[in-house]
């Protein structure tokens, strides 16, 4: 039974541990700085520890927004980057993601721009290119890991013992 406990507050310690892992990247893409470590460090935390799957992929949004922006800037100085100057002052709201306000900017160009010119369409990034998901082991090496292997060691010789004793009986009644 203590195995069993330790167990599983290994286990739930190896899943609570994940969150500052989390934050680092959230923080080092905020930051625009150390991104990669970052994610090695999680993908290597979750590579070496069971139960420590995310709930969802993890997505460098803000990454994506500033590879959004320069793609609108980019398209601002073109020679007819005015409208989308005016686009992006009508798609403007810091409460909408950057990702729904550059479709906005998109639309806004297509359906606005001055008779005979027709300006490029822009080409945001794949937002799977700023995904990133990682696979959590069945069983590491980790305290949890060796945990489950004792409880399932011990568990298997108490089965066995119990086994035996029960097959050293009826032998035994066999021959009275």
């Amino acid at each position: 039974m203590v195995l069993f406990a330790s167990s599983v507050w290994a286990l739930r310690s190896n899943s609570r541990n994940l969150e500052p892992y989390i934050n680092r990247v959230v923080a080092a893409d905020k930051a625009d700085k150390g991104i990669d470590k970052a994610l090695r460090g999680l993908g290597n935390y979750i590579a070496g520890h069971m139960n420590t799957q995310l709930n969802e992929p993890i997505q460098l949004a803000y990454s994506y927004n500033r590879a959004a922006q320069e793609i609108i800037e980019n398209a601002q100085a073109t020679a007819d980057g005015n409208i989308y100057r005016q686009a992006q002052r009508v798609c403007e709201d810091p409460n909408v993601l950057l990702s729904v306000r550059a479709a906005c900017v998109q639309d806004y160009v297509l359906e606005n721009a001055p008779p005979g010119q027709t300006p490029e369409a822009l080409e945001f990034p794949d937002k799977a290119l700023f995904t990133y998901s990682f696979v959590s082991p069945t069983w590491s090496t980790d305290l949890a890991g060796w945990l489950l292997v004792a409880m399932s060691v011990t568990g298997a010789a108490v089965f066995g013992r119990i086994m035996a004793g029960k097959l050293v009986r009826q032998t035994l009644k066999r021959h009275q």
